[in-house]
């Protein structure tokens, strides 16, 4: 369903019990809400909580901030991540929720760490998987080879073979080593994702919003909420020290560090995640 949030129209789904507590998640860059891993969903929907996701500002079903064409040029940033946590707040004054639990994965996760920050009054806990650690332009934080991948060209939007083959490599560059997916496992969601939308100027005006970001350190030191930061050891973007940084930042957080996990969320390591995330909402009380 599409409700408005900040002045902007925003894809939102919601599953679980409706009078469970919340939790609110934020996905990454150039991320669909389709991109969140059912089992993980349906894992947190079976411990009672409400579980919303939605399309961030540019992306899958919720409003374009332009054309989704593109000239695979870089644009000057016209909005920044602390916009898109105010539509992650608006999400929740949409809905009528007063507080949530917020958890964000990769950019989502720095712009619930933003949320935790600037709106303390509406967060329960915060839970940031495979993010940063509140360095200036995390874009250049992994190796050059996956990095590099960022800014990988944007084939023209009539050729669909080329599209299904980029997002393709971007699975194999960015994921788990350890449980890695086979091509035909891989197509399915691929296919899927594309035929929902596909909008490579959204995603390089995301791009030129993560890469604004400058040091938020010191803002990290504010989050007063209790923080659960989650983070793989084959992760290659955001390698695990940003993890461990933020872990270190954040007053009171707990870091959990999952083996064979990648820049994405592999199926055998979802149970331990969810283990892991409704411990801490538990422990964070509603």
């Amino acid at each position: 369903m599409q409700v408005t949030a900040n002045n902007i129209q925003i894809e939102v789904q919601i599953s679980g019990p409706e009078n469970g507590p919340v939790i609110l998640l934020n996905r990454g860059l150039g991320s669909q809400l389709t991109t969140w891993p059912e089992a993980f969903c349906e894992g947190l929907a079976g411990d009672g909580y409400r579980v919303i996701r939605f399309d961030n500002r540019d992306c899958g079903l919720s409003q374009k901030m332009g054309r989704c064409e593109t000239d695979n040029v870089i644009p000057e940033p016209s909005y920044n991540l602390y916009d898109m946590a105010a539509d992650t707040v608006g999400v929740l004054d949409a809905l009528k929720i007063e507080r949530a639990h917020i958890l964000g994965c990769s950019m989502g996760g720095m712009i619930v760490q933003i949320v935790a920050a600037k709106f303390p009054e509406r967060v329960i806990s915060l839970t940031s998987i495979m993010s940063s650690g509140g360095e200036a332009d995390p874009t250049r934080s992994g190796t050059p080879e996956v990095s590099g991948g960022l800014t990988a060209l944007w084939p023209a939007s009539s050729d669909r073979e080329a599209i299904i083959a980029k997002f393709m490599s971007e699975y194999f560059l960015y994921g788990t080593r350890t449980y890695r997916l086979s091509k035909a496992e891989v197509l399915p969601f691929v296919i899927k994702d594309m035929e929902r939308c596909y909008c490579p100027g959204g995603y390089l005006r995301q791009y030129a919003a993560l890469k604004s970001l400058v040091d938020r350190q010191d803002e990290l030191k504010s989050i007063i909420c209790p923080a659960l930061i989650i983070h793989g050891d084959e992760d290659f973007l955001l390698p695990v020290s940003c993890g461990e940084r933020a872990a270190e930042l954040i007053p009171g957080a707990t870091f959990k560090l999952i083996k064979g996990m990648g820049h994405d969320m592999p199926g055998p390591v979802l149970a331990e995640i969810n283990a892991y995330v409704h411990a801490h909402c538990q422990r964070a009380g509603n």
